[in-house]
C-alpha cells in the first residue's frame, strides 16, 4: 500500500513538473499577443497623453506656433495611427470613432482624438486648418505656398483614395467646397 501511495505521489509531482515545463516552453516559443482591443486602448492612451501635452502647452501659451503644433500632430504608435476597427491592422476606414464621420486609421490628428479648447472654443479640424494658415501667413508665405503647405500637412489617410463613397470622410466634409463628394487639389486652400 505504501508503495502505491509513493508511486502516486511521484507520478503526481512528475505530472505537475511536466505541465510547468510545457507552460514555460509555450510562453517562450509563442509569447502571448495582446488582443487588438488591448493594443488599441494602450495606443490610444499614449496618443491622448501626447495630444494633451500639446494642448496644455497651447492653452498655457496660446501662440500661433503652439496651436499649429497641436493641429498638425498625427497619432503614432507601433504603427502610425490607431486600429479603430480592432482587426490588428492599421489601414482601415472607420465611421464609428467620429460618430458618423469617416476616418482612415493611419492618419488621425490630435484635434480628432481629444477636445482642446483655446479661446473658449474647440480646435476642430476646420479651426486647425485656419490656425495653420494663419501661422504660415505670419511666416510670410504666399497664398500659393500656404495652400501647398496645407496639402502637405493635412492629409486624409491612405484608405481615402480607395473609398467608393468619400462623402462621409472628414477630409471631404472639410475641403469639398463645390459639394460634389470629392476633393480637388484646388479646393484645398487657406481661404
Amino acid at each position: 500500500m505504501e508503495i502505491a501511495i509513493n508511486t502516486f505521489i511521484i507520478l503526481f509531482v512528475a505530472l505537475v513538473v511536466a505541465l510547468l515545463v510545457i507552460q514555460l516552453v509555450t510562453q517562450y516559443v509563442n509569447p502571448p499577443l495582446k488582443n487588438c482591443e488591448e493594443k488599441l486602448l494602450e495606443a490610444k492612451r499614449v496618443a491622448e497623453t501626447k495630444c494633451m501635452t500639446l494642448c496644455n502647452t497651447a492653452r498655457a501659451s496660446p501662440s500661433m506656433k503652439t496651436i499649429a503644433d497641436f493641429c498638425k500632430e498625427t497619432i503614432g504608435g507601433d504603427n502610425k495611427g490607431l486600429d479603430l476597427t480592432k482587426d490588428c491592422v492599421i489601414s482601415g476606414y472607420d465611421e464609428g470613432f467620429l460618430i458618423g464621420t469617416g476616418i482612415c486609421e493611419d492618419t488621425i490628428y490630435c484635434s480628432q482624438l481629444i477636445e482642446c479648447n483655446i479661446g473658449g472654443s474647440p480646435l476642430t479640424m476646420a479651426r486647425c486648418t485656419e490656425a495653420l494658415c494663419n501661422f504660415w501667413q505670419s511666416q510670410g508665405l504666399s497664398a500659393e505656398a500656404k495652400n501647398s503647405e496645407l496639402s502637405n500637412f493635412i492629409k486624409p489617410g491612405n484608405c481615402y483614395s480607395a473609398l467608393a463613397d468619400k462623402s462621409k470622410h472628414w477630409y471631404t466634409r472639410l475641403f469639398d467646397k463645390n459639394k460634389d463628394g470629392l476633393v480637388a487639389k484646388e479646393e484645398i486652400t487657406c481661404g
